[in-house]
């Protein structure tokens, strides 16, 4: 059971047995797991752009033959963006598992008892 679910309220899909799943049911939900897998990995390719922006904003003055150069303007953004990147990358990690879990294998599932 989720941890965002009240413990009185029935989990969807409790009821429904293996044996009466169609098709377009099983379909259904390899598509729905699917989608959740894809939407992981677009938070991940932001992260990953994010922290690559805030390395690039990091390095800028090193590049630059001044050194009186802005380097805390660009050192404080860039840290920006890399902590930007970190909480994209654990949102998106914690948002996957708690629809993972919420997502029920039901073509694995036991019939109920009656």
């Amino acid at each position: 059971m989720s941890d965002d679910q009240p413990k009185d309220e029935p989990q969807p899909y409790a009821t429904t047995v293996k044996e009466q799943l169609i098709l377009r049911d099983r379909l259904a939900i390899d598509r729905t797991i699917l989608a959740n897998e894809r939407t992981l990995l677009a938070y991940v390719r932001t992260a990953l752009t994010l922290f690559l922006v805030g390395m690039s904003f990091i390095h800028v003055p090193m590049l630059h033959p001044d050194p009186e150069f802005g380097g805390l303007i660009y050192g404080l953004s860039g840290w920006l963006f890399v902590s930007a990147a970190v909480v994209t990358a654990v949102v998106g990690q914690v948002r996957y598992r708690r629809f993972r879990a919420r997502v029920p294998k039901v073509t694995d599932q036991p019939p109920p008892a009656s």
